[in-house]
């Protein structure tokens, strides 16, 4: 419906290293916007975030 995707990492337990982890992210969010940045924008977000970005579309949600 969007070309915005939200995407959840992480829990209590799962990624104990986050230092690990979040170089991790580092490195594959600078990877992906150097090689698709003219195609895609990967960053960091909040789930606020992410409302606001797919409200800009201006989509009817279907609910049941």
């Amino acid at each position: 419906m969007t070309d915005d995707l939200f995407v959840v990492f992480g829990d209590d337990f799962k990624y104990m290293n986050a230092p690990w982890m979040y170089d991790s992210l580092d490195n594959m969010i600078k990877y992906m916007n150097e090689n698709y940045g003219d195609k895609y924008l990967f960053k960091y977000s909040t789930p606020s975030d992410y409302i606001d970005a797919i409200q800009k579309h201006d989509v009817e949600w279907p609910t049941k």
